[in-house]
């Protein structure tokens, strides 16, 4: 092939996969995975591995400014996809169907001084300090309400950032038993640096419905509860819940426009290290954290959409916003 040609391929006419040719040059190559079918989550699984031939100066190395340390320990993490596909599945749907994320299309009169979309309704939230205590509630997606069923706990704050709070639930133990502090500020550092801004660029700046120009990073053991003991074929790595936009009181507009379980902030509930299982499976810290980059970057991409249509009910339910929201699936 020449440089800009372009072939479409079927598995029929490649059964042994592609083989790029040898040269005794050093080469690049960059390969891109995406998804051409008209339905979304479809999953496949590719293999890209390097032959050595007898006698070449040949080796293939991971670089180390793309792949992370973690990576190296990759037998650790089971392919999170089918259970993680079924909660996001279940949480989006209850979205849809029991919040008013989409004014303009639904019995809200946006003229409404109780609109649940004023931002200004939600005070300031004070940055916390690491190792301070904060409030927060989980909602239960093994239940079907999640605006009325959630776990009350409280978290330690354990690394802030300028993007991030990172905190883990007590009811876990203190974070020191789980993560190392570098371990920990590694994961504020990376959504700073890499999460924040590439999902930014795609799907639009993220909202900031408490006022602390930061999103809740919370690990907790009742994300670990979601996969049961001894399952196979993924586990659920965690998700984001729009319902956290939502005023927790009805504030006049009725049924779908608050949700008792709101933190009245963006914040994703994620696995936790569990290194005894007490939470139904064995997670050791190095698993989790790599398994919990892709749903960090995953999940954020649906709190921008959501929160951009919250606060911004003349937002369109197109097939193109609707697109670029499914693209990262």
């Amino acid at each position: 092939m020449g440089v800009g040609e372009v072939r479409v391929l079927n598995p029929t006419d490649i059964p042994n996969g592609i083989d790029l040719p040898q040269g005794s040059g050093a080469r690049d190559y960059v390969i891109i995975v995406g998804n051409t079918s008209s339905a979304h989550d479809v999953v496949s699984n590719y293999v890209v591995k390097a032959d050595k031939s007898a006698g070449d100066a040949f080796g293939v190395e991971a670089s180390p400014e793309v792949v992370p340390q973690y990576s190296r320990q990759l037998d650790q993490v089971p392919f999170a996809r089918t259970a993680q596909q079924a909660i996001d599945n279940k949480v989006r749907a209850f979205e849809r169907s029991g919040l008013t994320l989409r004014g303009s299309r639904g019995p809200f009169d946006l003229s409404s001084r109780f609109s649940a979309r004023r931002s200004a309704q939600v005070s300031v939230a004070a940055v916390p300090a690491v190792g301070d205590i904060i409030n927060l509630k989980i909602p239960d997606a093994s239940s079907m309400n999640l605006c009325q069923n959630f776990i009350q706990t409280q978290a330690q704050v354990a690394s802030v950032s300028r993007r991030a709070i990172l905190a883990v639930d007590t009811l876990d133990g203190p974070p020191a038993t789980l993560f190392t502090q570098a371990v920990l500020d590694s994961i504020t550092t990376e959504f700073d640096n890499i999460t924040f801004p590439t999902d930014s660029s795609y799907y639009n700046n993220a909202t900031d419905v408490d006022g602390n120009s930061r999103i809740i990073l919370l690990f907790t053991g009742q994300i670990n509860k979601l996969t049961p003991p001894n399952t196979s074929g993924g586990f659920v790595g965690g998700f984001f819940f729009a319902g956290d936009f939502f005023p927790p009181a009805d504030q006049g507009g009725g049924a779908g426009t608050f949700c008792p379980e709101s933190n009245q902030a963006e914040i994703f509930y994620l696995l936790s290290p569990d290194p005894t299982g007490r939470f139904g499976n064995v997670r050791s810290t190095s698993s989790v954290r790599q398994g919990t980059r892709g749903t960090i970057a995953h999940e954020f991409q649906h709190m921008i959409n959501a929160g951009n249509r919250y606060q911004n009910p003349q937002v369109s339910s197109s097939a193109g916003e609707q697109f670029r929201g499914d693209v990262a699936r």
